[in-house]
């Protein structure tokens, strides 16, 4: 009878225990992958039809496009104008996934600015942290310049 219990108890804590892995980035990391790093204020957010990528229901995934407008560049060009950042968030009809995305979290308006680590693509902007992990290369500025 101890040997199922505590085999019961094993196999309880080992399937509660399993989470996806997600790398750490420190503030270090980030600057050492970005082409991009910048204060940034969000000029416009649009939706887009682009889906996230390699995901089992990318019908759970609404992809946005942020318009950027830098206000400090700390690496990176330093004569940029708007930045056109394509970002995602769990679109209306998801279901809740266990272990699910790190998205960013952009808003436009009321003076919020952002810290971004971002690297250049063929295809323009993208997170260092990877599109599924964007809130890691997106930080909120809570003292604004």
């Amino acid at each position: 009878m101890k040997t199922t219990a505590t085999l019961f108890l094993i196999v309880a804590f080992v399937s509660i225990g399993q989470a996806r892995p997600v790398r750490q980035w420190t503030y270090s990391d980030l600057e050492k992958e970005a082409d991009f790093v910048a204060i940034v204020e969000v000029s416009d957010i649009q939706p887009t039809d682009v889906r996230l990528p390699k995901v089992p229901n990318p019908e759970w995934f609404q992809g946005l496009i942020a318009t950027l407008k830098p206000l400090w560049v700390i690496k990176g060009d330093k004569n940029a104008k708007d930045i056109k950042f394509l970002f995602y968030r769990y679109s209306d009809n998801a279901n809740a996934i266990p272990n699910g995305a790190i998205f960013a979290t952009l808003e436009k308006g009321n003076r919020k600015q952002y810290l971004i680590f971002l690297k250049k693509g063929s295809s323009g902007y993208s997170p260092v942290s990877g599109d599924y992990d964007a809130g890691q290369s997106v930080h909120p500025v809570t003292q604004t310049l």
